[in-house]
């Protein structure tokens, strides 16, 4: 989250500085939200493999993935599915 410093002059009071820190500029909502999914590299390093390993993987298809636009995620719980063995193909 960022936040802000700023000093600025208050008009009744010429001269004083005052500083105040503003509100975070994130939507309240967005800040809640926990991340349902994992980029390549970080689900090649929870697998405990490559990075360059893990791209082959996704594909081959031996890791789900999902492509939007041009990026490409994991979502966690096909990897969870996958690593608990309900999700690998027979």
């Amino acid at each position: 989250m960022r936040t802000t410093n700023e000093t600025y002059h208050v008009p009744e009071q010429k001269g004083t500085p005052v500083t105040r820190q503003d509100e975070p500029k994130t939507h309240h909502l967005v800040a809640d939200v926990e991340r349902r999914t994992l980029t390549v590299e970080e689900a090649a390093k929870a697998l405990g493999i490559g990075r360059n390993s893990a791209y082959e993987a996704v594909k081959r298809g031996e890791i789900p993935s999902i492509t939007i636009g041009r990026r490409l995620v994991v979502p966690a719980a096909a990897l969870e599915r996958m690593l608990s063995g309900e999700g690998v193909p027979a």
